[in-house]
């Protein structure tokens, strides 16, 4: 007696934000790349997709993950979340690889995504980025007796998903299930505040990239001391 069933993390978010952020990002085998810095390995993945069957799932990030040999891994989201079974799923994969596991919220971590973000030893969120957290959510056709029993599935996983806030976050498992019964929208200070992220990173150009932006610079710095030269001597001579 089940009918048919299907259950998913993600509500409202879909409808919001779907047509700006889905399939938004690299996909196949491009989603990912691998980079040598300062004498260790650095891999970047990029979750910039729903998860699940219609984006990211958890059979091919699993697939990725493993073959990563890497010291650190991180992880940029960008997804209005989906699937509640693979968002667990890559969060528990993240969590027991032996990498070093960071996880940076490029734009949006809604619903199940919020809960892979919690998969890093360091977690952060961009500056403008958000994270929205609310209860399972699930479709079910059937009797009076599979309705029941799919209302009682979706109690244990919105608890499931509570415990994970509260372990990441030291905070009381209840306290996160009031805040997901009203579907609750956070920006980057206040995910930091929840305790569902440890800072916020605030975009700005290294100084290579300035000095890369304007191939005229030390011409202009040149130009600029050899007017300054000019007024000092000027000066002296008055």
């Amino acid at each position: 007696m089940h009918g048919f069933r299907f259950i998913s993390d993600d509500l409202d978010a879909r409808d919001v934000l779907s047509q700006r952020i889905t399939n938004a990002g690299p996909r196949g085998d491009n989603w990912f790349r691998i980079e040598n810095k300062a004498g260790a390995t650095t891999a970047d993945l990029f979750i910039y997709d729903e998860i699940g069957y219609f984006g990211t799932t958890a059979a091919e990030f699993g697939k990725t993950l493993q073959a990563l040999d890497v010291d650190s891994i991180d992880v940029h989201i960008n997804s209005v979340g989906g699937s509640v079974f693979d968002g667990i799923a890559i969060y528990n994969a993240l969590r027991t690889h032996a990498a070093k596991v960071t996880t940076q919220v490029d734009s949006a971590a809604l619903s199940i995504a919020s809960v892979i973000a919690q998969a890093g030893e360091s977690r952060t969120m961009v500056s403008g980025s958000q994270m929205m957290i609310h209860e399972a959510h699930g479709v079910q056709m059937g009797f009076a007796g599979d309705m029941r029993e799919m209302a009682d599935l979706l109690d244990k996983q919105t608890g499931i998903i509570a415990g994970i806030y509260a372990e990441r976050s030291g905070k009381d498992a209840a306290g996160f299930e009031t805040m997901m019964r009203e579907a609750t929208w956070l920006d980057a200070d206040e995910t930091v505040a929840a305790g569902l992220a440890d800072d916020v990173l605030i975009p700005s150009k290294t100084d290579d990239n300035e000095n890369r932006s304007d191939p005229g610079l030390e011409q202009k710095e040149a130009e600029r001391r050899r007017q300054q030269a000019f007024v000092d001597s000027a000066q002296v001579q008055l």
